[in-house]
């Protein structure tokens, strides 16, 4: 049987436009911080800064990172010191052949003790000349007790025009977390209620069948799962093989964990990707926390993991090939993921669309509101007083795509130029935010959107 039709429509149906181009060989690799301004505080006492590459370095090399302060002093057991170490407020940072990024983590010392904000700044350098310079090559990192970002503009990635990434966002800390989309299966909520969520990034998608037993489950029951999915699809039902792409949790491809195990049954899982298989999953309440029961299709034994509820973060995450998985950062340290994911479509029946360059929102006290640019003054003039009277909404798909033209035949995506978005983040800040790009300012490579933001006050 042919795994491959799992993905059903959702393969055909990935967004047209997505955009590849040439590399041309003789220009040298660009390299830029991702960001040009990060943040510590007392609650987020480190800081990765990633430097990115327009395309996977060529050769072996070190970047050089100069680091300045006209205040602070560096050091472990003074007011801030890297990963890795500087040397005469000089970091080494090696690259490998392959690597598209490399990451300098700025810490707290010890001594820190500032009454007032201060900062440091690191600007990139490549003395062996192997690679180009880009045009954000300095970064300065604010450290404040209580550090908000005024404002900030990045480029949010998401893995290139394969989409091979998820990107979670910090407005406040101008923070990017990436993570690979392909790292993780099941989510299991934090929350007071006993759910689980699947991958809908990875297009991925469940079924219950009529068994508790998984040794009972084998590959024979996976016949006709494909054209059963797309069958559903045109008949209105396929939001029962995906979760709910607005987020709510009573809505999933997984049932409500029950409390007595007979009423939990198998669920056959298809998942998108490279030597990704059909699984066979059942699910247990186990006093706080839950009970997986997993196995390879064919498999005639299961392993059986306990997973325990962390209130740090929105869902504890596993990897049906790899175990326990780190995905999302803690709830608190993200505003909204950029990545590709699975949204449902009302064309008189329900149709799951794979969709590149899409937006969600945390599901953790985060809300958003899209504003038409007809309906106000300007984005430049938009105020907190304006804010607070538009209807925000925590629907996790509130902006989703629609702040591009999905592209066709004889068009590329592009932007929409006439709409921002308004974000109130999980600690009452609202910012206005708007997309300025969503193509590679060096090579053009779809995957890489480039968003500015304010804080409204």
């Amino acid at each position: 049987m042919n795994h491959k039709i799992t993905t059903f429509i959702l393969s055909i149906l990935i967004l047209f436009g997505t955009s590849a181009c040439e590399e041309d060989e003789a220009v040298p690799v660009k390299v830029n911080f991702s960001n040009s301004e990060a943040g510590i505080s007392k609650s987020s006492p480190s800081v990765d800064l990633e430097i990115s590459f327009s395309r996977p370095a060529e050769t072996n090399g070190s970047l050089s990172i100069k680091i300045s302060s006209e205040v602070l002093n560096y050091g472990e057991s003074e007011d801030f010191y890297t990963s890795p170490l500087a040397t005469e407020n000089e970091i080494d940072l090696p690259y490998a052949i392959g690597d598209e990024s490399v990451i300098v983590a700025v810490i707290t010392g010890s001594s820190l003790n500032i009454e007032e904000d201060e900062s440091i700044t690191l600007t990139v350098s490549d003395e062996s000349q192997v690679l180009d310079l880009g045009d954000q090559t300095v970064l300065t990192v604010v450290f404040s007790e209580n550090f908000v970002a005024p404002s900030g503009k990045t480029v949010l990635d998401a893995g290139g025009a394969e989409f091979s990434h998820q990107a979670y966002f910090d407005l406040s800390k101008i923070s990017q977390t990436k993570i690979d989309k392909y790292s993780w299966d099941l989510g299991f909520s934090s929350g007071d209620d006993f759910r689980v969520i699947i991958n809908n990034g990875a297009q991925m998608m469940a079924q219950e069948i009529d068994a508790t037993d998984l040794t009972l489950v084998t590959a024979a029951d996976t016949v006709g799962f494909g054209a059963a999915q797309s069958f559903a699809a045109y008949n209105g039902d396929a939001t029962d093989w995906v979760d709910s792409p607005d987020g709510d949790l009573d809505s999933l491809a997984l049932n409500k964990v029950a409390v007595a195990n007979e009423d939990n049954k198998v669920y056959i899982v298809s998942r998108d990707g490279e030597n990704r298989h059909w699984k066979k999953i059942r699910v247990l309440q186990n006093g706080n926390g839950y009970t997986l029961q997993y196995a390879d299709i064919g498999a005639t034994t299961f392993s059986t993991v306990d997973i325990a509820k962390d209130e740090t973060h929105n869902f504890s995450f596993f990897d049906l090939d790899n175990g326990t998985a780190n995905a999302e950062p803690a709830k608190e340290s993200w505003d909204f993921m950029y990545g590709s994911f699975t949204n449902v479509i009302n064309y008189g029946y329900f149709l799951p669309y794979a969709y590149n360059d899409f937006i969600i929102i945390n599901r953790y006290d985060t809300e958003a509101v899209e504003v038409l640019i007809s309906d106000v003054v300007s984005y430049e003039s938009f105020s907190l007083e304006d804010a607070k009277s538009q209807t925000l909404s925590s629907d996790q798909h509130i902006i989703g795509s629609n702040w591009r033209n999905g592209g066709g035949p004889n068009s590329e995506p592009s932007l929409k130029e006439d709409r921002f978005y308004v974000i109130k983040d999980s600690e009452g800040n609202y910012y206005k935010l708007q997309f300025t790009s969503m193509y590679s300012a060096d090579n053009g490579e779809r995957g890489y959107s480039g968003i500015a933001y304010e804080l409204l006050q």
